[in-house]
């Protein structure tokens, strides 16, 4: 890793080196890097990776029940039984997708139904499947660059993503929504 530049969008990058060391330390402890170590260690106040925690119990356990909220919003699926063509079998889809209102508020989950019935919620629905599709391309190709012995089965992961992601960019295009002005082409 040492030719390797790490960037963080969450840390500050004045903080990035004494962070990548302080992970590293905890690697090589019994155990591991896990969350636990991670804030274990970061209880110290001269601990680097302080300052991202609240220490203050209430305000912890606040932020931590939204957490759980989220979680448990997004884990409400429905079953659906597709008996039809090649794809048959049962789905789950959530019952919940995070939207924004106009305002550019922080945001809400709508339920499925008002999704159907609504052109923008769509759009955003479609635009949050396009941007996770964007992604995980962007990963197979990392790790296709840096572990070259997973070849053949990225190679097939990332032909298969790029039709999909193809298709809803299309799809996208042909509605005139999403934000393509800010993403780049298939």
């Amino acid at each position: 890793m040492k030719d390797i530049e790490v960037v963080s969008k969450w840390v500050r990058a004045k903080d990035i080196p004494s962070m990548v060391r302080l992970v590293q330390e905890l690697d090589r402890q019994k155990g591991g890097c896990t969350p636990e170590a991670l804030v274990k260690r970061a209880e110290n106040p001269n601990c680097v990776a302080h300052s991202y925690f609240p220490w203050d119990d209430a305000e912890a356990a606040r932020l931590h029940r939204l957490t759980i909220a989220r979680w448990l919003l997004r884990a409400l699926q429905l079953k659906l039984e597709v008996k039809e063509g090649r794809t048959s079998g049962i789905r789950h889809i959530r019952l919940l997708h995070h939207v924004h209102d106009e305002k550019g508020d922080a945001g809400r989950y709508a339920l499925l139904d008002d999704v159907a019935q609504n052109s923008e919620l769509q759009a955003q629905v479609l635009d949050e499947a396009y941007m996770l599709l964007m992604q995980l391309q962007q990963k197979c190709e990392n790790l296709q660059e840096l572990l070259p012995n997973l070849g053949p089965t990225v190679t097939a992961l990332l032909t298969q993503v790029s039709g999909v992601r193809r298709t809803l960019h299309d799809q996208r295009g042909a509605s005139g929504r999403g934000r393509s002005n800010k993403q780049s082409a298939a």
